[in-house]
């Protein structure tokens, strides 16, 4: 029964030098918990559960004109007032 105490309390407290085979297994089995556990134990209970769930608003932007390319842009500024090209009519001033 000591020796199972013993043993416990080295693996609780890492008590193994590195690159002895305690080391070495007890990394390959924190590695399998991380990648062979289920999702859901890496989720918090608020966020999982659909009583708690917080209604949302999707807000969709409409999407702005591409920036002018450089050829383009330096037309425009040559260009004089009359000559630029007019904003298209359904975009909105906010």
């Amino acid at each position: 029964m000591g020796i199972i105490f013993t043993t416990l309390k080295k693996i609780l407290f890492w008590c193994y030098d590195r690159g002895t085979w305690q080391y070495d297994l007890l990394c390959v089995l924190i590695l399998a918990f991380i990648f062979l556990a289920p999702n859901w134990i890496f989720n918090s209970s608020g966020r999982s559960s659909p009583d708690h769930a917080v209604a949302t608003r999707q807000v969709i932007k409409e999407p702005s004109q591409p920036a002018p390319s450089q050829d383009s842009k330096g037309q425009n500024e040559l260009a004089s007032p009359d000559q630029r090209p007019e904003p298209p009519a359904d975009k909105r001033q906010n």
